[in-house]
């Protein structure tokens, strides 16, 4: 088979990194696999072709797509938030520039909702799907209107002036619009998560297929030897300015455990080079895969306190670890069991985190049930797993069509 992907761009992120392993297990199994994708910095020129920076090595075959130049696309955005229409006007401008991109393939497959669009529209693919990573409606609520304020930086400063006169919440509700049409294209649908089948199905009714996702075992593992410092390291996400990555609530969360003990700090990893925290933290700029592990490893407890997520990878990564998790429980609901491999909280509930760490703080007995139930859990994800089901999937459509 020639699968192809459509993606928005080739930064680090979840969505990359599971697209990335699903494309080498399927090259490996003898299957030629494309991504097409817009060329939005992170990707570099090697003797192997066009690959992403963090993954020079991939033996997927990549379609640059050149997004055009790069001030006219800062203005554009600019514009695009200032005027509601234009925020849809920016995304179907490189929906046009990608359609031309997308090679002939028997599998074409959309990853973002704006690419659902571009796959549909390029009638390119035997068979059309799309794979789900998320309810991407919710990244485009009236809440963004209540992120947190920039730092008092010239950059923080212009980004305020910015939501001053083009505020998010009115310049990107029409993309939250365009997401919900997105679910009613006639493609085949693939959920990641429980989570957010139910959620199409109740929204839209429409049936999808569950695919759980993995993590790369290969990196995520326990070190014993590392040596834990002395105050009880709390590592979490720090997507500061995605409201709904919730790190204002773990936040609010420690602010309720510092008055009680004074032994814990907070450790942040993530892209951002000024987060926006309100709290004592240290801050992990980009670290690889392999400082990741250590930094799990080293901490006292992983934290994921989203308001919503969709088979979210830290929570497992940390289970992998050893490290006792606390985790909220929209979109876990796949691995996650409360006080079996790691303790569920509601969302946007501070109180509740905070005494979920307490109880972990203080309970040996219950870390340790932890740490040694979340190995137990996370080896049931593997991305040859993922890739199989996957294949199969890919393979019956495909002799569906041909009867």
């Amino acid at each position: 088979m020639h699968i192809n992907y459509v993606m928005w761009g080739l930064g680090r992120t979840g969505g990359s990194v599971t697209f990335m392993e699903i494309g080498k297990r399927l090259v490996k199994k003898g299957h030629r696999v494309t991504l097409t994708a817009f060329d939005d910095g992170y990707g570099v020129v090697t003797t192997k072709g066009y690959k992403p920076g963090w993954d020079k090595d991939s033996p997927i075959e990549f379609i640059a797509v050149n997004m055009g130049n790069r001030y006219r696309l800062m203005l554009d955005y600019a514009v695009s938030r200032t005027f509601n229409p234009r925020a849809v006007a920016y995304e179907w401008e490189k929906l046009y520039k990608i359609i031309p991109h997308i090679p002939e393939c028997d599998i074409n497959v959309s990853t973002f909702f704006m690419s659902t669009f571009a796959v549909y529209l390029s009638r390119k693919g035997k068979a059309q799907f799309y794979h789900m990573q998320h309810y991407e409606p919710l990244f485009y609520s009236d809440e963004l209107a209540a992120q947190p304020s920039f730092p008092l930086t010239p950059k923080g400063l212009a980004q305020r002036l910015l939501e001053k006169i083009a505020p998010t919440s009115v310049g990107e509700l029409s993309l939250g619009k365009l997401a919900e049409i997105s679910y009613g294209l006639p493609l085949n649908k693939i959920a990641n998560s429980k989570w957010l089948q139910k959620t199409v199905k109740e929204k839209h009714g429409m049936e999808s297929n569950l695919i759980n996702h993995a993590i790369r075992s290969e990196f995520f593992h326990p070190v014993p030897e590392i040596t834990k410092p002395p105050k009880k390291r709390i590592l979490c996400l720090g997507k500061t300015r995605l409201f709904w990555k919730g790190v204002g609530t773990l936040v609010d969360a420690l602010k309720i455990v510092a008055k009680e003990r004074d032994d814990i700090e907070l450790v942040l990893y993530g892209s951002e080079t000024r987060p926006i925290v309100d709290f004592p933290c240290k801050y992990v700029l980009s670290p690889s895969f392999e400082e990741l592990n250590k930094l799990y490893c080293s901490s006292a407890m992983v934290v994921c306190p989203s308001w919503y997520e969709s088979f979210p990878a830290p929570p497992l990564e940390g289970m992998t670890c050893g490290i006792p998790v606390v985790t909220t429980s929209i979109g876990v609901e796949d691995y996650a069991r409360d006080g079996e491999n790691c303790l569920v909280v509601p969302p946007r509930n501070p109180e509740a985190m905070a005494n979920a760490i307490m109880r972990l703080l203080s309970d040996e007995g219950l870390g340790r049930k932890l740490s040694e139930n979340g190995p137990k859990t996370a080896s049931q994800f593997s991305w040859d797993k993922t890739t199989d089901k996957l294949e199969q999937l890919f393979k019956d459509f495909l002799s569906r069509n041909r009867e």
